[in-house]
């Protein structure tokens, strides 16, 4: 069969003849695999590097937001400290002219009163002076007659 079967050239002159390996190029081989083998695993600890660092990326940004509001809800807080406060330091102040004003308004009325006592006191002094210059006169006398006692 082999022979009745017509045989192409062709198709023997591109088939490279297979040489025999020498132990240089076995070696050669070896290196290439070998080389072959790390550069994978070089891509491999890349790739995980990369993702590493994706995701490292992603909790410097939620660790950033978290703190950010931290910060908002401390200032917020810190606002509404100090508006209170100062909304009691407002309420003191009022407090405190309100009753400067009644202390005031106290002191001038028992300033009034003192005033007027001592007024009531010298026309009781004086009602009484003309009472006993009266008694003296009817008994025929002056206050100003009386010896010093």
């Amino acid at each position: 069969l082999a022979n009745t079967m017509p045989v192409d050239p062709t198709l023997e002159e591109d088939e490279p003849e297979l040489a025999p390996v020498s132990d240089e190029d076995a070696a050669l081989q070896e290196v290439r695999a070998e080389l072959n083998k790390k550069m994978s695993t070089l891509d491999t600890n890349q790739k995980t590097l990369l993702q590493t660092t994706r995701d490292l990326q992603i909790e410097a940004k939620e660790a950033q937001q978290a703190t950010t509001k931290t910060i908002v809800k401390v200032e917020g807080r810190m606002e509404a400290m100090a508006a209170d406060a100062l909304l009691q330091a407002r309420t003191f102040d009022a407090k405190l002219a309100r009753l400067q004003v009644e202390t005031e308004a106290k002191i001038q009325r028992v300033a009034k009163l003192l005033f007027l006592s001592g007024a009531r006191q010298e026309e009781a002094a004086a009602t009484q002076d003309v009472k006993v210059n009266m008694l003296l006169t009817s008994m025929g006398g002056d206050i100003g007659e009386l010896p010093a006692s």
